[in-house]
């Protein structure tokens, strides 16, 4: 498995189009990253891109929603709601609107956060 730079470096490059990645939304973004490290079946990446912009249900956070979805196909559903509280905490809110209005975090920012928390969860369950 890549280690934790690199696979927030990758989150990045998507979000951003650079270093020979697609551009993608903020929820591709994390979604394309972790459902190939982890070989994780049964997810359509195609659908993510409908989850950008705040277009995530109820209007989450795009970032947040993959890496909640990421938990839940991995069997760490019992793990969404820390992930919630470490993402509101570094973002400000949960909701695209709410974030982006605060400032606290760029788009950019809430995919390195979501990458980040599904890293340390990941490694930490080893």
């Amino acid at each position: 498995m890549k280690n934790k730079e690199q696979l927030i470096a990758e989150a990045r490059a998507y979000f951003l189009g650079r270093d020979g990645y697609e551009k993608s939304n903020c929820a591709q973004a994390v979604a394309n990253t972790f459902v190939k490290e982890l070989h994780l079946d049964g997810i359509d990446l195609g659908a993510f891109r409908n989850y950008g912009g705040g277009r995530a249900p109820n209007g989450e956070c795009g970032a947040l929603y993959a890496a909640k979805t990421v938990m839940e196909k991995t069997g760490r559903q019992d793990k969404v709601g820390e992930l919630e509280a470490y993402f509101g905490a570094q973002a400000g809110s949960l909701t695209c609107r709410e974030i982006r209005a605060s400032g606290k975090l760029s788009c950019a920012g809430c995919v390195e956060t979501a990458a980040a928390y599904l890293c340390d969860r990941i490694e930490n369950e080893k």
